[in-house]
């Protein structure tokens, strides 16, 4: 619960933090390490902050139900396997992709 309120509160993707620590930790060495002590702080900041994104974002995606990522199983989307009617001839439950009857081989469309 509370991964998902921090998720819903920061939306900045996780790369860019890592891209832009690296960058200021890269530029302040470059420069003057002495003179830039505080971007270099700050750019671990950004980096400790951008892995941390992805660490909660591995989780998420661990404890997302399929339904939730809405994976796609053969040619049928899981909404689509509830029963949409019955065969008319055997009276076996049709799902709404199907144009023979699975029990009997009548057509149905």
């Amino acid at each position: 619960m509370v991964l998902k309120s921090l998720e819903k509160m920061v939306k900045i993707h996780w790369s860019f933090y890592i891209i832009i620590g690296i960058g200021v930790l890269f530029a302040s060495y470059k420069i003057d390490t002495q003179k830039f002590k505080l971007f270099i702080w700050l750019g671990y900041l950004f980096l400790i902050v951008g892995i941390a994104k992805l660490g909660i974002w591995f989780i998420s995606k661990r404890k997302e139900s399929p339904t939730e990522r809405k994976e796609f199983r053969g040619n049928v989307y899981p909404q689509q396997q509830k029963t949409a009617g019955y065969c008319p001839r055997c009276g076996n439950g049709l799902r709404g992709y199907e144009n023979f009857c699975p029990g009997c081989g009548q057509r149905v469309r």
